[in-house]
């Protein structure tokens, strides 16, 4: 049927031959009219006048090109919308993210300082940090931490009353204060390691030092959990835009796929799972930065499946 192939050639002759989108609607007139030309042979018709009445149907040629360019400009500005709305968004996204990671560091320092001045602040700060990268401990440490030590103690009526600093069995260091019986009733106690170099803090504070960590524990957590919080805030709202992100890129995704000369139902199925990892991402309070991580690693992995795709019509 040479003269449906050159009709058709001639209606596709001024558009990009190698656009997925034009060889998808070149196969499948091609496929209609060669319908419409079996079904007015099964008809009576000769096969000369089922192409002629088939391609009249058709309408004239220069009419149907004009109107399958509108049609294909109209679908390229689209996905040409649809990725520039999501560029923007994943770039105010990233931002916001970034924003929220910002006031985190921000915010770690005033962490820090809240929990300075409490028994667990003396030795994540004033021990802990000294010791971790050591093997041993000079005269001139152990007469740092003892400094440390007391001044806390001489503010907190000798909250932190006990400490012995050992690595691998052995003792560098081992400081102790007289406290009455009625400051320990309780008696917390415990101990503090690091697991590099091997060291471990063996600590006992008084019932008001056990009273000191938790108020400032209490203190971070309600700040942790402010949604006037600066980083909560910017963390939530990059989260509403991820999700619009995703949204917007699964429309262009689908689009593209029904689009294709044989859409893929494993493609259209995958993508539904994927967007529902994202949502079902949503529900998880304490992770949900990874669907963030997935909403990037879906989108790198739907653009690659549609570069392979593009890859092999061509």
């Amino acid at each position: 049927m040479g003269k449906i192939d050159k009709y058709i050639e001639n209606i596709y002759k001024d558009f990009d031959k190698g656009d997925e989108e034009v060889k998808t609607l070149k196969e499948e007139m091609k496929a209609h009219l060669y319908d419409k030309v079996e079904e007015l042979k099964s008809q009576g018709h000769s096969e000369e006048e089922s192409i002629k009445i088939a391609l009249e149907s058709f309408g004239e040629e220069n009419k149907v090109s004009n109107e399958l360019e509108n049609i294909i400009n109209k679908q390229n500005k689209l996905f040409k919308v649809l990725r520039i709305v999501a560029v923007v968004l994943f770039i105010i996204a990233c931002g916001l993210k970034c924003g929220s990671v910002y006031y985190e560091h921000i915010t770690s320092d005033e962490r820090k300082s809240i929990m300075a001045n409490t028994p667990d602040g003396i030795m994540d700060f004033d021990i802990m940090e000294k010791i971790k990268n050591k093997d041993s401990l000079s005269d001139g440490d152990k007469e740092q931490i003892v400094n440390a030590l007391d001044k806390f103690n001489n503010n907190s009526h000798n909250a932190l009353y006990y400490i012995r600093i050992e690595r691998k069995g052995k003792v560098f260091l081992e400081y102790n204060k007289e406290v009455s019986k009625d400051a320990v009733i309780n008696e917390g106690s415990g101990q503090r390691g690091d697991g590099e170099k091997g060291w471990c803090i063996f600590h006992k504070e008084t019932d008001f030092g056990e009273a000191m960590n938790h108020h400032a524990l209490d203190s971070l957590w309600d700040r942790m959990q402010d949604s006037n919080n600066p980083e909560n805030r910017l963390n939530k709202y990059s989260l509403v835009v991820f999700i619009a992100f995703w949204t917007i890129m699964a429309v262009y995704f689908l689009q593209k796929n029904i689009l294709r000369k044989v859409p893929s139902k494993l493609y259209m199925i995958f993508l539904i799972i994927e967007t529902c990892i994202v949502f079902t991402a949503l529900t998880f309070e304490d992770h949900k930065d990874f669907m963030m991580l997935f909403i990037i690693a879906f989108t790198v992995a739907n653009m690659i499946y549609e570069r392979i795709s593009k890859i092999k019509v061509a």
